[in-house]
C-alpha cells in the first residue's frame, strides 16, 4: 500500500467572468523584469528553503524554461520599492510559485497576484489554472479554496 502524494492538485476554472482586480494605492504590479531578480530571489528562499540555487543560476534557469513567459511572473511591489509578493506561472496554466512577503501578508496581495493570473490565463483563452498545494498546508488550502480552487485528481 502505498501513502498519499504530499501535494494535492487543485483547480480554478474560468468559466465566469473574472472582475478586474483592484490594485490599492501605493502597490505596483510589475513582472520580473522589471525588478531587480536578486530581490525576488531573496523573498523565494526566505520562503521556500529549497531554492539552494544562487540568482543568477535561479534566473537562468527560469527564464530559459520552455513555460516560461515574462508576462506570467508578476511582481507586486510596495510603496517603498520592495517586493511584497510575486507570482510564477507557467505558459501550460500552472501556477509554479506564490509568495507574499511576512510584511505584506493578509492584505490581499496573494488575493490580487492569483485574480492578475486568472485573467491573464483567461483572456490566452485556457479554461482553467492548476497548482499543487502541500497536503499539510491547511491554511493555503483554504486561501486557494476561497478563490474558488478545488481539488482534482493529478
Amino acid at each position: 500500500m502505498t501513502s498519499a502524494a504530499p501535494y494535492l492538485r487543485l483547480r480554478k476554472a474560468l468559466i465566469a467572468p473574472l472582475p478586474a482586480p483592484i490594485w490599492p494605492t501605493g502597490l505596483v504590479k510589475a513582472t520580473l523584469s522589471q525588478v531587480p531578480p536578486e530581490a525576488v530571489h531573496k523573498l523565494l528562499k526566505a520562503t521556500f528553503r529549497d531554492i539552494a540555487k544562487p540568482c543568477s543560476a535561479w534566473y537562468a534557469a527560469l527564464s530559459t524554461d520552455e513555460e516560461y513567459d515574462p508576462a506570467l511572473a508578476l511582481v507586486a511591489v510596495g510603496p517603498d520599492g520592495t517586493v511584497a509578493g510575486y507570482i510564477q506561472s507557467w505558459t501550460s496554466g500552472f501556477v509554479k510559485d506564490l509568495v507574499v512577503a511576512p510584511e505584506y501578508r493578509r492584505q490581499n496581495i496573494g488575493t490580487l497576484l492569483m485574480a492578475e493570473t486568472f485573467a491573464l490565463f483567461a483572456a490566452r483563452g485556457l479554461s482553467h489554472v492548476d497548482l499543487k498545494v502541500e497536503r499539510k498546508n491547511k491554511p493555503a488550502q483554504k486561501f486557494y479554496a476561497g478563490l474558488g480552487m478545488i481539488e482534482v485528481l493529478d
